[in-house]
């Protein structure tokens, strides 16, 4: 499968099931609709042992249940809970993923400013945006130069800078999702400011390569 040099969407890959596709959220549990890709998600525990190739049986069950069942491209988004996640990309390699697409949320909690208590009905959630952008840039790397599948890079983009980054770090391709809360036209801002940091990139590779005395001047 081949991804474009840059892929940009206002909602996370996660949200595939709008545009079609398959999701294995829960054990037992296949969701078919129509569309151009599929998509399923395996989070691992944190434990003794966890995090690592060891924790991949779950992930490894539903790729092999999904698999057989289409030959329309799959992608795998990763936990950032796992302490190898780059032998996880590679499991999901293995087991047929086209492409891997991380970082999901991080486990985080609010408490309530009266009761002290949990704010948050299930007592914890996600924790996405802003503070996970570094920590998404790091698993980023680290995968994709674990896997030869493309690698498609997420966590607290709000900039065509924070874009750029991720694909230097070796994404194939990026998203955008929480800043898009934020500003609905996030998408759209963030492929033009990134366009124009490419071209300009380019252009200064382009000079710095060019025989002496021929260089752009400015």
């Amino acid at each position: 499968m081949e991804l474009p040099d840059v892929l940009l969407q206002t909602v996370e890959v996660l949200q595939g099931e709008r545009d079609g596709g398959i999701g294995v959220d829960e054990p037992g549990s296949v969701r078919e609709a129509p569309g151009d890709w599929y998509r399923t998600r395996r989070g691992t525990g944190r434990g003794p042992g966890d995090g690592g190739a060891s924790s991949c049986k779950p992930l490894l069950e539903d790729l092999r249940r999904v698999r057989p069942r289409t030959a329309k491209p799959l992608i795998v988004k990763l936990t950032p809970n796992a302490s190898e996640p780059q032998a996880v990309a590679a499991a999901a390699q293995a087991a047929g993923a086209d492409a891997v697409s991380l970082i999901n949320t991080l486990k985080g909690m609010a408490l309530h400013p009266r009761t002290k208590t949990p704010w948050l009905g299930g007592g914890s959630g996600g924790v996405s945006g802003p503070a996970v952008r570094a920590i998404a840039l790091e698993q980023v790397y680290t995968v994709a130069r674990a896997v030869v599948i493309p690698v498609i890079g997420m966590g607290g983009i709000q900039t065509g800078r924070h874009a750029a980054d991720f694909l230097a770090a070796g994404a194939a391709a990026v998203a955008v999702g929480t800043e898009s809360f934020r500003d609905p036209a996030a998408g759209a801002r963030i492929a033009d400011d990134l366009a124009v940091i490419l071209a300009s990139e380019r252009g200064l590779s382009e000079s710095e390569g060019a025989p002496a005395g021929t260089r752009a001047q400015g």
